[in-house]
């Protein structure tokens, strides 16, 4: 899959995996488990640029070589003009 860049806290990020239900994505920011998270991705439909606007629920936490990878269950996405 392709990495999409990711808005998440004032650091970089991006995805790893994302689906209906959730995306996998690695930032240097911190993430607890359980806790709720927001963010925007960054998508190109039809030749539009959009963001995924999405607040989902961390079902999964792991670092690796200082960056976090975070896994979220969505609650709620929408699409929105960039």
């Amino acid at each position: 899959m392709t990495e999409l860049p990711v808005k998440h806290g004032i650091s970089a990020a991006t995805t790893q995996n994302i689906s209906a239900t959730g995306v996998l994505f690695s930032t240097e920011e911190v993430a607890e488990l359980g806790s709720t998270v927001s963010f925007t991705v960054e998508v190109v439909m039809d030749g539009k640029r959009l963001n995924l606007v999405c607040e989902g629920q961390v079902v999964r936490v792991e670092h690796e070589n200082g960056r976090t990878h975070v896994a979220a269950r969505l609650s709620d996405s929408f699409f929105e003009p960039v």
